[in-house]
């Protein structure tokens, strides 16, 4: 079983008050420029990339 974006970010330190947890982006490896939009529950695979945006208040 995978990961969930949720659990990578608990493992990385958590998100900083400035992140929005509506603006997700993951990039797949081997995927090059594709992104696809996820949210805390998506399952993450072996090097993904998770890209948080930040808001603005």
């Amino acid at each position: 079983p995978g990961m969930t974006v949720n659990q990578a970010i608990a493992l990385a330190g958590g998100l900083t008050e400035r992140a929005s947890r509506d603006k997700i982006l993951i990039s797949r490896e081997g995927q090059k420029n594709q992104h696809e939009n996820g949210n805390l529950n998506s399952r993450i695979l072996a090097g993904d990339t998770i890209t948080i945006e930040q808001r603005f208040f």
